[in-house]
């Protein structure tokens, strides 16, 4: 779901407050301060702070990770690994707003060296305008019947800054289809804005797009959207959920689909870039806003 939010939505909220209470209580029972558990992990004493108190949703990792360096077993580390994943990008519900799952992104976006991407429906995520954006959660918001403006003000701006980690040393793949560019989900302006915007991201030397040409039939069946981070994880979209993967065959699957559309690709982004660009401010034009 191409469609960051670290703030739990009601529906979940009373369960993720209770997992951080309970690792809070695990902590204390072993005697541990949170600097001294952060001083053990890969993680700031702040972000076990959030953790804690239920202020974020953990990934399944990082609850396995603290639930680890607190020296419990196997079976414990489970029983809290199966609790973190109720909570994170498994199951559906429509219950949950638009924007629930960017936490479950913007973790393993902050996390990974390497992100590739393909999205056969909307401009990825991390390469969203705000206007773009805001199109897109409306949309959705619409599907769940939600009307909260205040949230999806809050989720544009959250999206916004899950996009820093272009600027960070990591490099990203993202693949969509041209049918992306002519897919007026936003005014015509808004359009010609964001593929302004493609065109300044895919300068960047850390940022591969790649665009498969209107005319080409994808290799593999387009499905549904996907994200892998460091070959390790899979994040798959759904309209109502998002799946988590770290099977190796799931894994491999994704990464073959990837490169064969790599194959596909036109050899002239920015050409095809620019075309659309010219399409959406002529519409623009032609029936002002």
């Amino acid at each position: 779901m191409s469609g960051t939010s670290d703030v739990p939505t009601a529906a979940r909220a009373d369960e993720t407050r209770r997992l951080g209470l309970a690792l809070a209580a695990l902590r204390r029972r072993q005697k541990v301060t949170g600097k001294q558990l952060a001083d053990r992990l890969p993680m700031s004493q702040s972000k076990i702070s959030r953790i804690e108190t239920g202020a974020v949703i953990p990934t399944p990792e990082d609850v396995e990770a603290i639930v680890r360096a607190l020296d419990q077993d196997d079976e414990v580390v489970a029983k809290f690994r199966r609790r973190a994943e109720t909570q994170f990008g498994l199951g559906s519900s429509t219950e949950e707003p638009v924007g629930h799952f960017q936490s479950a992104y913007q973790e393993y976006e902050q996390r990974s060296t390497v992100i590739e991407s393909w999205q056969p429906d909307l401009v990825p995520g991390l390469l969203q305008t705000s206007g773009y954006a805001r199109a897109v959660f409306t949309r959705f918001a619409d599907l769940f019947e939600y009307d909260n403006m205040i949230t999806l003000v809050d989720q544009v701006a959250r999206r916004l800054e899950r996009q820093r980690v272009l600027y960070e040393e990591k490099r990203f793949t993202f693949v969509i289809m041209e049918t992306v560019l002519r897919y007026a989900i936003a005014t015509p302006i808004e359009m010609a804005t964001q593929i302004e915007h493609l065109q300044k991201m895919a300068a960047r030397p850390n940022i591969n797009l790649v665009i498969i040409p209107g005319e080409v039939d994808p290799f593999y069946p387009r499905g549904h959207g996907f994200t892998i981070f460091d070959d390790a994880t899979a994040l798959v979209d759904i309209a109502t959920s998002v799946h988590r993967t770290q099977r190796p065959i799931h894994l491999a699957a994704y990464r073959r689909m990837i490169r064969k559309f790599e194959e596909q690709a036109t050899p002239d982004t920015d050409a095809l870039l620019r075309e659309y660009l010219d399409r959406h401010i002529k519409l623009h034009r032609v029936s002002p806003e």
